[in-house]
């Protein structure tokens, strides 16, 4: 298990938060994920051996935001 923070941004608001803490969670091989608008950072627990970073990564993009 590995756990990484990802820089997030374009998240301004508790909505945004949630947002990115919610899609994230759905990924196959997240076991957590939390994000804070205000620092702009998810921090994701994830197996290296189900995901690899980039795909999380496509997932914030694809969820409308930066990463």
């Amino acid at each position: 298990m590995e756990t990484k923070v990802i820089k997030v941004e374009g998240m301004t608001c508790a909505h945004c938060q949630a947002t990115v803490e919610e899609g994230l969670k759905e990924l196959a091989g997240v076991s957590s994920a939390s994000a804070n608008f205000q620092s702009g950072e998810a921090r994701v627990a994830f197996d290296q051996e189900q995901i690899q970073e980039e795909a999380i990564r496509e997932k914030v993009r694809a969820l409308g935001y930066q990463a």
